[in-house]
């Protein structure tokens, strides 16, 4: 019987591990985390704050009991500490005894996520500073918010999380700042689409500080009572910085273990590492980029998902490969839904790709009909030749343009192909020439 152990124990990890017991015969799999919760979508916390998530339970993928009728044995509070390849051991510590042990494995697979980039600011800390990136961290902030009952945050960084929170955050009553230190939402968003955006934050109640460096963190005891920026002081009840996230992969100095960008790990199309029967997948984990082929760290939970199938069909004896992502993202902020695929001009331009891009201004579905919204698109081409990315900004049917989009970067389709493709068509879903099409017509005349 050979023995799998697992680090991690959400999308990726109870992925791989639930994929070799489907398939393969003959293994036991373990899975450790440290967490004291597994299975579950981080990716709805910041409805637990609007109330759309009614009951915290509905994020849980899998209950325990359900992992362990699928043969899976459970571990939970162990922090992987080091890993000793040589012997097929890893160590790890319990965070609620202390007590430290060697676990034996056969086949290991590291999918231990990521953790959330700290403020780089003296001071910055205090019993009302949060940040949201475990489930910890959300019944702490909610604890928080139902005890105290504040009027105001300052929430620090222009990502996904914190628009995500900008707007849940509102809707139930507490005053939002948002401070960023550049003006373009969301690392790569176009500044025109950025300018949208932060109409659509402001016309909500936000008050946006962007292009803000901040200089001061200022506490009175164990309170953080303000930041002093560029623009001035900025108070709040609380604060809460969402600036990004970095691969949780320190435990793995020194072993031998090759690293890519960000300390990320590099893995093949196959999951598998530079060690013998050691894979990883997940936001722990680079992905080759499907355009550039370049390895990238674009930590997004499908892709964990899909990484932790491969690995775990391979480990089990079949032979499956991840060929890479392209960047595909979309988030909701009030009325307006973001999306967000391939590469950016500059992106492009960057590797050495003639390139082109359109930006177009339309509305969602046929102008004749009542509670009609608007749509901006701005996709990126080369010239005579494939789609290399595009970022839309609607109130209706981002999603499915998107998606689209995606599509058709992944199939490699040029721009003369694309601007025929036979999309559906009804009043309340677009107009006869859907944006999509009319950008890649306008394209298609630019190469």
């Amino acid at each position: 019987m050979a023995r799998v152990i697992v680090i991690g124990g959400n999308a990726a990890g109870l992925s791989a591990g639930s994929k070799i017991l489907r398939e393969g015969k003959n293994f036991e799999v373990s899975v450790f985390d440290s967490s004291n919760f597994i299975s579950y979508g981080a990716c709805g916390m910041p409805y637990l704050f609007s109330r759309e998530v009614e009951d915290i339970n509905k994020l849980f993928a899998l209950s325990e009991e359900e992992i362990s009728k699928r043969g899976i044995e459970i571990r939970k509070n162990e922090l992987a500490t080091e890993l000793l390849p040589g012997r097929k051991r890893v160590v790890l510590k319990n965070l609620k005894s202390g007590v430290v042990k060697e676990e034996i494995y056969d086949y290991l697979v590291i999918a231990t996520g990521s953790n959330a980039n700290k403020m780089k600011l003296p001071d910055f800390e205090g019993e009302n500073v949060f940040c949201l990136h475990t489930l910890e961290d959300a019944l702490k902030l909610k604890d928080f918010i139902d005890l105290k009952n504040p009027y105001s945050v300052t929430i620090i960084g222009l990502s996904y999380v914190a628009i995500e929170m900008a707007e849940t955050l509102t809707k139930i009553g507490i005053k939002v700042n948002l401070v960023g230190r550049r003006k373009i939402f969301l690392k790569k968003l176009h500044f025109r689409l950025s300018d949208y955006l932060a109409e659509e934050l402001e016309e909500n109640g936000i008050r946006l500080y962007a292009d803000c460096d901040i200089l001061e963190a200022r506490k009175k005891g164990n309170t953080l009572e303000s930041i002093m920026t560029n623009r001035g002081e900025i108070k709040a009840d609380f604060f809460l910085y969402a600036v990004g996230v970095h691969p949780a992969t320190r435990f793995l100095k020194g072993s031998g273990i090759s690293f890519e960008l960000n300390d990320a790990l590099r893995v093949d199309e196959r999951c598998r590492t530079n060690l013998h029967n050691i894979y990883s997948a997940g936001d722990c984990c680079c992905v080759r980029e499907i355009i550039t082929g370049k390895y990238k760290y674009i930590p997004l939970g499908t892709t964990a998902n899909k990484m932790g199938r491969v690995a775990g069909a391979n480990i089990a004896g079949l032979r499956e490969e991840f060929e890479g992502v392209v960047g595909t993202s979309i988030l909701r902020c009030f009325g307006y839904e973001i999306g967000m695929t391939g590469l950016t001009l500059n992106e492009a331009l960057k590797e050495g790709i003639d390139a082109r891009e359109v930006f177009i201004e339309s509305i969602p579905k046929a102008r004749y009909l009542k509670g009609n919204g608007r749509v901006f698109l701005n996709i990126v081409a080369e010239k005579g030749g494939r789609i290399l990315g595009g970022q839309i900004i609607g109130t209706y049917g981002t999603k499915g343009r998107i998606d689209t989009l995606s599509s058709l970067i992944y199939g490699r389709v040029k721009v003369k192909e694309a601007k025929y493709i036979d999309l559906s068509y009804a009043p309340p879903f677009s107009p006869v020439w859907d944006p999509l099409l009319v950008a890649f017509d306008k394209l298609d005349k630019m190469t």
